[in-house]
Order: C-alpha cells, then sequence, then structure tokens
C-alpha cells in the first residue's frame, strides 16, 4: 500500500509541476473538499484508530476494502495554499486592523478544527506553520510580539486544562525514572534502540527485538538509527535538510509573492514535523504522534507532501 501511494504521489507532483500554480486555482478546488472531510470526522463516519486518542481519519470502502484517510493532513496543504493567497491579495491593507481580523480567523479556524479531532500534534504544526505565514507575509512587528506574549501567558492555563495523561508527556521528558515504565517507555525503548545502533547499525530489518510501538511511522527515525546507525540516521536527517535547502532556493526565486508564502509555508512544515519526530524519538520532545516527513508510513501523509512538492516544483518551472 505504501509503495502504491509513493508511486500515485510522484505522479501527482509531476501533473501538478506542468500546471501554472499562478493561474490553476488548487485552493478553490481543495478548500470546500478537505472542509466537508474534515467535518465528516465529527461524525459517525469519524475513525479513531486502535492505539490513539484522537478521532481525525476516515474510513472509506472502496474496491470491496476499507481505507482510511486522514483529512488533517490534506488541510495543512490546503491551509498553506488558501492562506498565501490570501495574505497576497490583501496585500500592504494587512497593516489593518479590519483585513488583519479576517487573515487571522483565516489562519486560526483550521487549527481549532484539527484541535477539536483530539490531534493535538498536528493541531501544533499548523498553528507554527501558519503563524510563520503571518509573520513573513507581513504582520506589523508589535502584533507579533503581542501574540507571542498572550501565547506565553496562556501556558499555565492550558497545562491546567490537559489530561493528566498529556501532562504526563512533558514530565517524562524531565522524570526520566518516575515514568520509564509508564508514560514514557516508548521513548525508553527508542532510544536504547538508537544507541544499539552505534555507527553502522544492526542491519536491515534486522532490528526491533524491542518491540517498539509505531515502529512504522511515530518513530521511524528510531528503525533507522538502529539499522542503519548514527550514519544511517544522518544521512536521513541529510535528506531532509537538502528538500528544505531547495524549498528555500525556490521560494527566493518565486515570480509572485503567493508562490514564496507556499515554498516559505511548505519549508516550515516539513521542518516542523521533522524536528518533531526526530526529537520524540531522543526523548527531546514529548510524543505528540507527528510522522517524518517522506519516511513514515501513511498513504495520508505521503500523498498531501508530494502534493505540496508539485506545487513548490510548479513555482521554480515558472519562475521567470
Amino acid at each position: 500500500m505504501q509503495g502504491a501511494c509513493l508511486l500515485l504521489g510522484i505522479l501527482t507532483a509531476l501533473f501538478v509541476s506542468s500546471k501554472d500554480y499562478r493561474t490553476t486555482p488548487y485552493r478553490v478546488w481543495l478548500a470546500i473538499p478537505v472542509l466537508l472531510l474534515m467535518l465528516l470526522t465529527f461524525t459517525p463516519l469519524g475513525y479513531e484508530v486502535p492505539g490513539t486518542d484522537d478521532r481525525n481519519w476516515l474510513m472509506i470502502p472502496l474496491l470491496g476494502k476499507q481505507f482510511l484517510i486522514q483529512p488533517s493532513e490534506l488541510l495543512k496543504i490546503t491551509v498553506i495554499l488558501t492562506l498565501s493567497h490570501h495574505i497576497n491579495k490583501i496585500g500592504q491593507r494587512i497593516k489593518k486592523p479590519l483585513p488583519l481580523l479576517g487573515l487571522c480567523a483565516h489562519a486560526v479556524i483550521p487549527v481549532i478544527l484539527i484541535f477539536l479531532q483530539g490531534d493535538d500534534g498536528n493541531a501544533v504544526v499548523c498553528l507554527i506553520v501558519v503563524a510563520t505565514l503571518l509573520f513573513i507575509g507581513g504582520i506589523p512587528f508589535s502584533y507579533a510580539l503581542g501574540s507571542i506574549a498572550l501565547s506565553l501567558a496562556a501556558v499555565p492555563l492550558l497545562w491546567q486544562r490537559m489530561s493528566s495523561d498529556k501532562q504526563a508527556r512533558f514530565l517524562c521528558l524531565f522524570q526520566v525514572e518516575h515514568y520509564r515504565q509508564t508514560t514514557g517507555w516508548q521513548q525508553d525503548l527508542s532510544v536504547t534502540a538508537i544507541g544499539s545502533g552505534r555507527w553502522c547499525g544492526v542491519g536491515y530489518l534486522q532490528g526491533g527485538d524491542d518491540h517498539l510501538y509505531a515502529r512504522q511511522n511515530d518513530f521511524i527515525f528510531t528503525v533507522s538509527g538502529e539499522e542503519f546507525g548514527f550514519v544511517g540516521a544522518l544521512i536521513l536527517i541529510g535528506l531532509l535538510t537538502a528538500i528544505l535547502v531547495l524549498l528555500y532556493r525556490t521560494a527566493l526565486r518565486a515570480s509572485t509573492r503567493t508562490g514564496f508564502l507556499i515554498c516559505g509555508g511548505l519549508m516550515v512544515l516539513i521542518a516542523t514535523q521533522a524536528v518533531i519526530n526526530i526529537g520524540m524519538a531522543l526523548r527531546l520532545m514529548p510524543v505528540l504522534g507527528i510522522t517524518l516527513p517522506f519516511f513514515s508510513a501513511g498513504g495520508s501523509s505521503l500523498l498531501t507532501l508530494f502534493l505540496g512538492v508539485g506545487i513548490a516544483m510548479s513555482v521554480y518551472r515558472y519562475r521567470h
């Protein structure tokens, strides 16, 4: 299944890259369908994957089989496209209260929808992406500082409203021994497995004796460190860094402000997910259920990332 999604993703990226992003209304084609899919997760059609605490999937019957799709993955790409267009459209009016208020509502609504699904990890990623787009889009620096101050002031309130299980995900980073057998067991096994890989790893498909949960998605970096060692993990980080550098260069060469913002948003999305995912595996970040871009198992994540890459390729192709 992952191989089929990879092939479909590559074909999607090639097709999308052949279309001029400046005249192809991807934001219009995606916005309403994605919003409807998100709303369906709050109906009986919504599905909670065993082992998770969020209801952010849809079970779709197709060709006699049941397929799971995660609308929030497509929403993250969609909000980058729509918000980039919105920022470009209002231009210098971004510094006026009314246009800025509409822009903030546009940015916050997707975050709230993902948060209401219970998917805190993707909500955090989406929040970082839209906040960065607003910042590089030109909102007044004083407003940005005010938002940061309000966010920091809200931390104690949010902490009090968090469940004990979610609080423990943070506490286990500092009280390792206390949570080793409970909330911190995944990260404890992850760090041990990565350490066992040493320089060159234990060998392809030779790891996994620790029975670590979610090795194929949330802890795929653990697999790279265990089976391919420090060298393999470094190569993986190098590949992701190369993608980020290419997106950065494409953003600088974009012929339009919208193209610049789209590439910037994609760069922040991939970088944020990579940092959180690798941080989870190394016990530097709490477990938030974030996939490692292009490496973790998951058709929804892979297809939407390739969709984003295809649009970035279009930005590069039509840079003149």
